[in-house]
């Protein structure tokens, strides 16, 4: 009778460590798939990042190459009812600089605000003083610079270099481009 319930449960050891590798094994296909779909997963978030910041690179840029086409039109005088600001949508406030101290700093000479918005409101002293405009960068053809209002308000300004001694400054609210990229990054 020994041999008899001996064998039963020889099998059935062998039955439960049969069952217990096949769990482990099972567990660790399981594990190995799920690692390999978070990479795929990881893959596919990185490469749709890279898309999309190539499009935005992309579309700043011609935006930008754009905007300093529009702008070359008023670098030598500013008047109101000859800027058209459509086309500079969203921006409601350009003005001509010119390099003051040797080139340090630059001066504003001409400004002019869209009617019926904020920049209207403005004048060429106050924007100097806002923007504290800092030295001109030989290498960087556009300077973009954030300021704010004494009430809070935040504004951005894009500086183009026309020339050795001009500049052409255009300022319009912060809050529109960072919604712009909150959209993108939404998508």
């Amino acid at each position: 009778m020994t041999k008899a319930r001996t064998q039963p449960s020889n099998k059935t050891g062998i039955v439960l460590k049969i069952s217990i590798a096949f769990i482990v094994l099972l567990a660790i296909v399981l594990y190995k798939l799920n690692d390999h779909f978070k990479q795929e997963k990881i893959l596919i978030s990185q490469s749709q990042i890279r898309n999309k910041l190539v499009a935005t690179k992309t579309s700043v840029s011609s935006q930008i190459s754009s905007l300093r086409n529009v702008l070359s039109s008023y670098q030598s005088e500013l008047s109101e009812n000859k800027i058209n600001w459509v086309q500079l949508d969203p921006f409601f406030s350009i003005a001509l600089a010119k390099k003051n101290n040797g080139g340090a700093t630059y001066k504003i000479t001409q400004y002019v605000g869209r009617s019926g918005s904020l920049g209207e409101r403005w004048n060429a002293a106050y924007l100097e003083q806002a923007l504290s405009l800092q030295p001109p960068n030989s290498d960087q053809p556009v300077v973009a610079q954030l300021f704010q209002d004494k009430s809070g308000s935040k504004f951005l300004s894009l500086r183009f270099d026309l020339s050795e001694d001009r500049a052409v400054l255009v300022v319009g609210a912060a809050d529109y481009f960072q919604k712009f990229f909150d959209l993108e990054r939404g998508n």
